[in-house]
């Protein structure tokens, strides 16, 4: 059995006897965790193969395993609790002996003991002191050497583990044999005295004729009996109780000594079986026992059975979140695919009936043909973020109840990109605005839903309503946002610090600042379009000729020839739209950003050095500067756009905002996949997935998506480059490959992290090494130390010693004391660029360095297990699952979700204006700035 178990066959036709079969030297090796699982389960479930259900507790233990369904056994049957973290079960790790007393004890429900485990090695307060006092006195241990000790931290040989399961198994029919295989591959001196039995003592009976055999044994019958309509039908199963080689005198008769509570057992002469029965209408329990005895034994043993109850319907909460495009007359389909599971409607589930329909929107009846349902909302009813209801089925003995999550995709009429934040007028004409604050960008939002246009320029926004008065708000240091009155407008458009209209007369009206005269100088006379950049504005007059006025450093004001109909004037350039809808543009070209693309336009936006267009077939294009991604454009049918500096959002055909370049480069938009593990920093995100691959997402144009096709550990990611610890514990980095970032050193690590332009890692040694643009000492950390955990700052490093204290070195920039931490005994660290956090042992926080935007504040409470630092916001993890973030806001980056329903957060990883949570569950969830959105 040993040797099939350890060479991956087949499990099959498993008994007790087969733990005997030790041959050669293959029994003496240490007994990986996996194979502890494999064989306790066995012995457990009586040689039953588990079946695989869907449930995966353990992130290194997945479907590819050979033995993963007997690791989620054991963790179902309470058996394991996982490794480390929790979420792990280091399936390779070894077995101490201490540990495998816990898994007896569990796995056997072995009683507790009611005395010390009375080992000499043993004390009152060791970690597993009643596991062992249990097992020694159920006979399962005699200890190691003389007996005087357990040897709690030696590790569990094969032989060892297949001796404690087999006497595990006969402790409660009979007085187990002493095997000395447990002693002796323990002990390492020659032994002179009798080994003590650590076991109650049994009495045993002498007799003139024969000793009986042993009693018949308890048997557990897991999962056999599964119940299709509870309630309804009769439930009959036939047990096996007679299996081994133990009855020896025939056992003719095999009595019922005790029934179950709750049917009937009775002993068949004829198949040489119990047969359990349930009867009609009896509601079925979710396990049952009863004792029997044969004509031989001298006690009885007892029978439980777990029964599966397939047909009821549970409730369920579906993963998938439903997107609505619009508000009004909004329907899509419910696939029972996502609530009937498995074989839960083993009777065909014909019928399916909705027993208490959602509060709001409705529910059609079911649909046969699509196994399905339609949620309708009407018109005019607000979408709400979760809808149930109540089902059953034809076989149901009670309804369940579904919830859906519902993600409402908010649509635009009108939309403005400013620096470094956005606005829009959304389907109900009330304005929207995310991103910087810091001038009231956001916070001093006009009320009302009476808008029908918007622009945005450096620091502030202008609107214009339904009776054509504009009004503005954010910075105003130049007059840009200057009251305009009752004066009314049919176009308006904002520049850097410049707001300029049309006004119902047509004549051009501007506030704001004067550089170059771009204010003073706006033309007279009747016009219908104008658009202002930074320094320099253009119009168009009633007879389509367009004219120019301010800055003309980069040729901003030339004379163009033609007719046009609308026109962008950006940072150093001008784009117009020709009357035959084709381009022209002119000025600063360092960047291509003059060089029009061909094609017919319906819009165009131009800024700093790009310039993007919405061509007649609603496609888009960009042209120009693409450093940070900001013709990056993306695909879909789109009616507007607006562009500022480095960042652009348009406006789809069917009102989505879809937004790219400089910060927007997804680093918040987690890819659909189950993760382990996460990094990031700046605009850079990676993850390592159940499988052991590893993804990245966010700013990529460096070449950080361009992941290796290998098994990882660990990744790390920064702003230009990324690295992984492979399943080998040697490195890989990727992306860009200046200032030797990628420039991996050789040896194995077990951890990594990375700062913008370099990267260090705890090497096996416990050692650190660094790579990449290293000016400020960050690789220099004490020598002769050896550390478990490092964390890479712009200018510094910090590291967790073995002892699990502290040890910074580098640059203190701005003087905080960043490189001097706190003392005290630390179990995570987190540093971006200026602060550091860190949960320490007593579950407190700890943070110190810059503290600009209270982002190194330190915070009351002990209930901390996680911990990260993000470029001016931080965030930690508490025991309960939650998170809570301080410091700067903008972009709602320290606004953290409420974990899943049924899941919790477990670690976090942050970047300059977003966060991502990894749940227990697998799950990406971030917040924050996101592209695409």
């Amino acid at each position: 059995m040993l040797k099939t178990l350890a060479g991956g066959g087949s499990l099959a036709n498993f008994s007790l006897d087969d733990l005997v079969e030790c041959e050669g030297g293959e029994c003496e090796g240490a007994a990986p965790r996996w194979l502890a699982a494999v064989w306790i389960v066995q012995v457990v479930d009586g040689g039953v193969e588990p079946a695989l259900g869907s449930v995966r507790r353990f992130s290194d233990v997945g479907d590819d395993h050979p033995y993963v369904a007997y690791v989620e056994r054991a963790a179902e049957l309470g058996i394991t609790h996982g490794c480390r973290d929790g979420l792990r079960f280091c399936p390779d790790d070894t077995v101490s002996r201490g540990q495998m007393a816990a898994f007896l004890v569990r796995g056997f429900d072995l009683p507790p003991a009611h005395t010390d485990a009375d080992f000499d090695d043993i004390g009152t307060d060791h970690r597993f002191v009643d596991e062992i006092a249990a097992i020694a006195a159920a006979g399962i241990t005699v200890g190691c050497g003389d007996g005087s000790n357990y040897c709690d931290t030696a590790l569990i040989t094969q032989r060892q583990l297949r001796t404690m399961l087999t006497r595990g198994h006969a402790a409660q029919v009979a007085t187990p044999v002493v095997d000395p295989v447990e002693v002796a591959a323990t002990t390492t001196t020659a032994r002179t005295t009798a080994i003590p039995v650590r076991r109650p003592a049994v009495t045993t009976t002498t007799t003139t004729t024969t000793t009986l055999p042993p009693a018949p044994t308890d048997r557990l019958v897991n999962d056999l009996v599964t119940v299709t309509r509870s309630g309804v039908a009769a439930i009959t199963h036939e047990i096996d109780v007679l299996s081994g080689d133990w009855c020896q005198a025939g056992c003719v008769n095999v009595t019922v000594t005790r029934e179950p509570a709750v049917g009937g057992a009775r002993w068949d002469t004829t198949k040489n079986r119990i047969i359990f029965t349930i009867p009609q209408g009896t509601p079925a329990p979710s396990s049952v026992s009863f004792d029997y005895a044969t004509d031989n034994s001298i006690a009885a043993a007892t029978v439980t059975i777990r029964i599966t109850m397939l047909a009821q319907p549970v409730d369920v909460l579906i993963d998938k979140s439903y997107d609505i495009e619009h508000l009004d007359n909004q329907s899509f389909r419910i696939d029972l695919g996502d609530i009937l599971v498995g074989a839960a409607c083993a009777a065909g589930c014909e019928n399916i009936n909705v027993t208490n329909p959602p509060d709001k929107g409705t529910l059609s009846d079911y649909d046969s043909d699509n196994d399905s349902f339609t949620y309708t909302i009407a018109d005019n009813d607000d979408v709400p973020d979760q809808v149930t209801f109540q089902y059953e089925t034809n076989d149901s003995s009670s309804p369940a109840t579904v919830t859906i999550n519902i993600t409402v995709r908010p649509t635009y009429q009108h939309i403005a990109v400013g620096n470094n934040f956005w606005c829009g007028i959304n389907a109900k004409s009330a304005i929207e605005c995310q991103g910087r604050n810091d001038d009231g960008q956001i916070d001093d939002i006009p009320a009302g839903t009476d808008f029908v246009e918007i622009t945005a320029g450096q620091d502030h926004a202008c609107a214009r309503k339904t009776n054509n008065t504009v009004t503005c708000w954010g910075n105003n240091g130049d007059g840009e946002s200057a009251d305009q009155g009752s004066t009314t407008f049919k176009q308006i458009d904002a520049g850097y610090n410049l707001t300029c209209g049309i006004k119902t007369d047509n004549e051009i009206s501007c506030w704001g600042s004067n550089t170059d005269n771009a204010r003073s100088n706006a033309p007279g006379g009747a016009h219908k379009y104008v658009s202002v950049g930074d320094k320099a504005a253009c119009a168009i007059d009633n007879d389509d000729d367009l004219v120019c006025w301010g800055d003309n450093d980069d040729g901003q004001r030339v004379n163009v020839t033609g007719t046009f109909t609308k026109a962008a004037a950006g940072s150093g350039h001008v784009c117009a739209i020709k009357s035959d809808n084709t381009a022209q543009c002119w000025g600063k070209n360092d960047r291509s950003q003059a060089s029009a693309s061909g094609g017919q336009f319906s819009a165009l936006s131009t800024a700093n050095s790009i310039s993007c267009g919405v061509k007649t077939d609603n496609s888009l294009i960009c042209w120009g500067s693409n450093q940070d991604g900001e013709s990056d454009k993306p695909s879909g049918q789109f009616s507007a756009i607006s562009s500022f500096d480095l960042a652009s959002c348009a406006l789809m055909t069917n009102g989505l905002r879809r937004c790219w370049g400089a910060p927007y480069f997804g680093q918040a938009s987690a890819p659909d996949a189950s993760f382990v593990s996460i990094d990031g920093d700046t605009w850079t995100m990676c993850g390592v997935k159940r499988d052991k691959s590893a993804s990245c997402w966010g700013r990529t144009i460096d070449g950080q998506a361009n992941v290796p096709n290998e098994s990882f550990e660990q990744v790390t990611a920064s702003a230009y480059h990324a690295c992984a610890i492979k399943a080998d514990d040697m490195l890989a980095c990727w992306g860009e490959s200046s200032a030797n970032k990628t420039n991996k050193p050789p040896g194995t690590f077990e951890h990594i992290d990375s700062a913008p332009i370099y990267s260090c890692g705890v090497k096996s040694d416990g050692s650190i090494s660094c790579w990449g643009a290293i000016a400020d000492n960050q690789d220099a950390a004490p020598s002769g130390v050896t550390f478990k955990r490092i964390a890479s700052g712009t200018f510094h490093g910090c590291g967790i010693k073995d002892d699990d204290t502290l040890a910074c070195w580098g640059r203190d920039l701005f003087g905080t004391g960043i490189t001097s931490p706190p003392p005290g005994k630390y179990i995570a660290i987190s540093s971006n660029r200026h602060h550091i956090c860190t949960v320490k042992d007593d579950g407190s926080l700890q943070c110190w360095g810059r503290n600009s935007s209270g982002e190194a504040t330190q915070l009351a409470g002990t209930d901390f297990v996680a911990v990260t630092a993000g470029l001016t916001h931080s965030c930690a993890v508490k025991t309960d699952g939650t998170v809570m973030c301080w410091g700067d806001n903008s972009y709602s980056k320290a606004s953290p979700p409420a974990p899943p329903t049924g899941s919790k957060f477990a670690s976090l990883a942050a970047g300059d204006q977003h966060t991502c949570g990894l749940t227990t569950d697998g799950d990406v969830i971030c917040w924050g700035i996101t592209s695409h959105d």
